[in-house]
């Protein structure tokens, strides 16, 4: 698996000309474009990620699920992504070999490169004010969403900055969220068929497990997730993924299956496992109310 970069920022940013010299140090350049209609796009936007992670190149992609929250709203009138959304790919990002970057100079170079690039002043008037915006939002993006490194002029020695971003820890296949997390929350089996990624969906079961978490309080940073099976019934290794979380204080199991595939896996840490029904079972009982679950959870934390 190689490692994969991801350059955000407005037109006229440099993005393209960075991911250049990427390419020269051997990165495949990936530019997805604009996402299609009717598509759910945290499955279209997983598949390429985990299609760069899984590939033995190194990969460069010029905007990838960053840009819907800018552009989407700009040009489409819609964010279809959400931050509930950005919140799952955030964790993506902080578990996994991918640096991420807004590539934007400062403001009065943005305009100067935003004329170059319009080569008939009519267009230029017309886009000033929605380059403004997005300029705005990516700003707003960098202050308010962590880690993600701005660069503000590009220059020929930035790929050094950008290869060298790679220091940090990378939990193993199969477990996203943060390494320095205190709970890991283990489920069954992903529910993508080919791709080893847990809970990673805003509708169905893994929606209900992302509100409840939500509505218990548990901040990004304290959290692991991770499944007792991938696809194709491929057991995950309980050592590998203990090993991965120093932090670690409680395992959540959510359900038997986890459960049994746990305890018939390790022995020595039981002592941190706390047992919870899978979210169908409190389906049956309660419907769709993930404060159940929330509750629950708070409850096995606390002793």
């Amino acid at each position: 698996m190689g490692r994969v970069i991801i350059l955000e920022g407005p037109d006229g940013g440099g993005k393209t000309t960075l991911a250049k010299e990427l390419v020269k140090h051997g990165f495949e350049y990936r530019h997805e474009g604009t996402p299609p209609e009717g598509v759910d796009l945290i499955a279209y936007y997983l598949k390429i990620l985990n299609d760069s992670i899984e590939s033995p190149r190194d990969v460069v992609h010029d905007r990838l699920w960053l840009g819907e929250m800018v552009y989407g709203p700009i040009f489409r009138g819609v964010d279809r992504l959400g931050i509930r959304g950005l919140k799952l790919f955030q964790r993506m990002h902080t578990s996994k070999d991918i640096g991420m970057f807004i590539c934007c100079p400062f403001y009065e170079t943005l305009i100067e490169n935003y004329k170059i690039k319009m080569s008939d002043p009519s267009d230029y008037v017309k886009g000033i004010d929605n380059l403004d915006k997005v300029y705005n939002l990516y700003l707003k993006i960098h202050f308010e969403i962590k880690p993600i490194s701005w660069i503000f002029n590009y220059c020929n020695n930035n790929e050094s900055q950008l290869l060298d971003y790679n220091n940090k820890k990378i939990l193993p296949k199969g477990t996203i969220g943060s390494p320095s997390a205190k709970y890991l929350f283990i489920g069954d089996k992903p529910n993508h068929n080919s791709i080893d990624v847990p809970f990673f969906a805003i509708t169905g079961s893994s929606g209900y497990l992302n509100e409840a978490l939500e509505l218990a309080g548990i901040r990004e940073k304290d959290l692991a997730l991770s499944n007792a099976y991938g696809p194709n019934g491929m057991i995950h290794n309980p050592d590998e993924i203990i090993a991965s979380l120093p932090n670690l204080e409680y395992i959540i199991l959510m359900g038997n299956k986890a459960h049994d595939w746990f305890y018939k896996e390790v022995s020595y840490i039981k002592g941190k496992c706390r047992c919870i029904p899978h979210r169908s079972y409190l389906n049956r009982f309660h419907g769709h109310n993930p404060q159940v679950m929330a509750d629950i959870i708070k409850g096995a934390l606390n002793g």
